[in-house]
């Protein structure tokens, strides 16, 4: 697979939405008045809209939406630039979301 530059923005751009916003402390520190203008900022509303969408059909269909904001950010960059790397922010999202489940189940271990 041949890993362009843009390629690898996009990845880890999908990559690190998720994280960044799952980091300790950082929700309070981008809502701060410091932050009021920021890139992060920017990023913590989108995520905050893509995460108030409800589906009562479905709760699986209504997690996916919740945590799709990187994927269709990321797919909109794809259309503008006109590149066939549509497949990056799928796979960065999906890293992303295997690294927090593993992250919570070593820091949170279920009480079996």
């Amino acid at each position: 697979m041949n890993l362009s530059l843009f390629g690898g923005v996009l990845f880890f751009f999908s990559y690190l939405w998720p994280i960044t916003l799952n980091a300790p402390g950082m929700i309070e520190r981008i809502t701060s008045k410091k932050y009021r203008f920021s890139i992060l900022r920017f990023i913590y509303i989108l995520d905050t809209l893509f995460r108030s969408i409800k589906v009562a059909a479905n709760s699986k269909v209504e997690w996916a939406l919740r945590h799709s904001a990187p994927f269709f950010i990321g797919e909109a960059m794809v259309v503008v630039t006109n590149l066939n790397k549509a497949l990056y922010p799928f796979l960065g999202l999906v890293m992303a979301e295997i690294v927090l489940f593993l992250r919570s189940r070593v820091i949170n271990p279920a009480n079996d």
